[in-house]
């Protein structure tokens, strides 16, 4: 018998060895795919697979050892042999001349489809308990467990929640209500275009046109310091509150975005710091459009591409050294410079540079 993942959660969580004496709590939101079988394709399958996998067990020793003893939340009678018991015999007198007849079989088959009918509905409701009393048990367990996990996210100790507002980061809980997440400003500044192998220049006009300054980076890190993903999102003023939506750009469309070949680190070091370096990392992916990888080659509120192209600059070939038209091609294009004449005037502090200013 191949085992549902509701079962094999059921019997991970009852089962008790050396390496688990008080058994073990798999915090798995099955829902509706309780009833799909653990060795399908089912993403929730696939991660109670590898969660097993992780714990050391082995999963097809584990289904032959199973044995399911589930309670009987309800019984039935066989009433198959007691329905022929039924007499059915008709006396009828027609005339002074009496008729006998035998109604027995119309009568048991009748009896026979009423109760399978009955029988039937009642099955119904019983799988119907069975399923509600499953969820409720999953659900319960789950928001225990869920409870648990939000009171052991708390902030790591190189850094306090007014740390953060002074950088103007906010911090919640993200997937699942049980990691880190943390929302940064994040400037929006296209500035050029690259498309089969050749650099351009954005118009300054449509440069204009494109900046935004509403836009934020959702980062979503485990309790455990991993790094889950990057997104961005746009930060619209509603009744006096931040609302956000999906921002929708030349590499993002529907909430998901394409970071070219920026990776997010491995984990995160529990610093401010690394946070705001990797921002800058994608903002800086962000001012380059990649022409020849387009998610979205008209964003909503946004130019079309064709539209940018048609007033772009063409800078050069990518990776290659652009040198002066004056300079002698035969010459290396090199200036020297006496550095006995350089004077370096005392440094003055200057106001604070704005992310998105020119």
């Amino acid at each position: 018998m191949e085992l549902t993942l509701q079962q094999t959660v059921d019997g991970l969580e009852s089962m008790r060895n050396d390496e688990f004496p008080e058994g073990m709590s798999i915090g798995l939101n099955l829902g509706e795919h309780g009833y799909c079988e653990i060795r399908s394709n089912c993403p929730l399958a696939v991660r109670l697979r590898t969660m097993v996998e992780e714990m050391g067990i082995d999963l097809e020793k584990f289904i032959n050892e199973y044995q399911e003893t589930p309670p009987d939340p309800l019984t039935f009678a066989d009433w198959s042999n007691t329905i022929s018991e039924v007499e059915g015999d008709l006396s009828l007198t027609i005339g002074g001349q009496t008729f006998h007849l035998d109604y027995t079989t119309i009568v048991t088959d009748h009896l026979k489809q009423a109760i399978q009918t009955r029988l039937t509905r009642m099955r119904d409701i019983e799988q119907s308990l069975v399923r509600l009393k499953q969820d409720y048990y999953s659900t319960y367990k789950n928001e225990v467990l869920l409870r648990r996990e939000r009171r052991g996210l708390t902030l790591p100790g190189s850094f306090t929640s007014v740390d953060l507002a002074s950088w103007g980061i906010t911090m919640g809980t993200g997937y699942n209500g049980s990691n880190y997440e943390f929302i940064l400003p994040l400037p929006y500044d296209p500035a050029f275009v690259f498309s089969r192998g050749q650099k351009y220049a954005i118009l300054e006009r449509h440069q204009q046109a494109l900046r935004r300054d509403n836009v934020v980076l959702f980062l979503d890190i485990t309790p455990n310091y991993k790094f889950r993903r990057a997104q961005t999102m746009q930060r619209v003023a509603k009744e006096r509150k931040s609302h956000y939506t999906s921002f929708s750009h030349y590499h993002g469309s529907g909430g998901d975005d394409c970071w070219g070949s920026v990776v997010l680190p491995a984990k995160w070091e529990g610093t401010i710091g690394q946070l705001l370096r990797l921002r800058d990392e994608l903002a800086v992916s962000l001012t380059t459009i990649n022409k020849d990888s387009l998610m979205n080659s008209h964003p909503v509120d946004m130019l079309a591409i064709q539209t940018i192209m048609e007033k772009a600059t063409q800078l050069g070939t990518e990776g290659e050294v652009t040198r002066s038209p004056d300079s002698d091609p035969d010459k290396p294009d090199i200036t020297f410079v006496d550095l006995e004449s350089i004077i370096i005037d005392e440094p003055r502090v200057g106001a604070v540079r704005r992310w998105g200013g020119r």
